[in-house]
């Protein structure tokens, strides 16, 4: 399973000093409105948690940052939460959110969780988020005072390697800010470094092996790893698997990637050792995962 992860410094407007309208430049962007329900599954869990209490959140998908409002759990129906307009200057994307309450009292109890979901997408996007409640935000950009709401996030990934038991067991390791589909390489770096703790894992990957080259197509949310002729030193299919599916299923840990092609020394391989196809992209494998073992 992914690990629930905040990619974002994300802030909330706590206070607005409204004076005169701001004439600072900013850059509008879209924000389209997203489904829930129709979220990759790492997401889709952590979004159910974090609905019911009053929460604002933002995550990298790779060349788009997912926006998440939601109001906490209500006790009736009539309220609402949208995501009116975002724009960017100096480094921060300011997302204008608009509340509305019920405008009278309802005739039965029903428990609702008024959320919004949005998406902005764009090269470059900044690291930081500022949320504005009710207010048009190009008048006050210049004016507002805001406060972290979680500040800077350590993340933790899953790292997976080897076990006694012949099958893969997780690593976590911690990140000071959240590597995401674009910065795999990261992840592999550590991945290589084989694992910290005395758990009874070890790194499976032929010792030597190098990343030359990673690249993500967010399209496609397909990951290529290039990596050096060690990788070939793999005997036995049994130890091929383990190795094809330390790297693919570590590096779709991270939101976006849902498959991993491979590259040797920059050409396409057919194989390893002649039990796994590389010619295609290689899905992620949870069956080598946890308590169950390659036969």
């Amino acid at each position: 399973m992914k690990r629930k992860t905040l990619l974002f410094v994300i802030l909330v407007l706590t206070a607005i000093t409204v004076g005169c309208a701001s004439n600072a430049q900013v850059t509008e962007v879209a924000v389209s409105k997203e489904e829930i329900i129709q979220m990759p599954e790492p997401i889709l869990k952590e979004l159910e948690e974090l609905k019911s209490k009053e929460t604002y959140q933002a995550f990298d998908m790779g060349g788009e940052i997912l926006l998440f409002v939601s109001l906490g759990e209500k006790q009736s129906d009539g309220y609402e939460v949208k995501l009116e307009r975002a724009g960017i200057k100096d480094d921060k994307l300011y997302v204008q959110v608009n509340k509305k309450e019920p405008t009278s009292k309802p005739e039965a109890e029903v428990v609702t969780y008024p959320t919004a979901l949005g998406k902005v997408s764009g090269d470059a996007l900044p690291r930081q988020i500022v949320f504005i409640d009710g207010t048009d935000y190009t008048k006050v950009i210049e004016e507002v005072s805001v406060s972290p709401v979680l500040g800077e996030q350590e993340s933790i990934i899953n790292l997976y390697f080897a076990s006694t038991e012949g099958n893969l067991k997780n690593e976590t390791r911690s990140f000071s800010s959240f590597p995401n589909a674009t910065k795999g390489t990261e992840v592999l770096a550590e991945l290589l470094k084989g694992p910290q703790k005395q758990n009874g894992l070890k790194s499976i990957i032929p010792e030597g092996t190098k990343v030359l080259n990673y690249e993500y197509a967010g399209s496609t949310g397909i990951a290529t790893v290039d990596l050096s002729k060690d990788i070939s030193k793999v005997s036995g299919s049994k130890d091929e698997s383990l190795v094809v599916y330390s790297i693919v299923n570590t590096l779709t840990e991270l939101p976006g990637i849902e498959k991993v092609k491979f590259l040797i020394e920059g050409n396409e391989v057919e194989t390893l050792a002649g039990n796994i196809s590389l010619k295609d992209p290689i899905d992620r494998n949870a069956e080598l995962l946890h308590d169950n073992t390659l036969k």
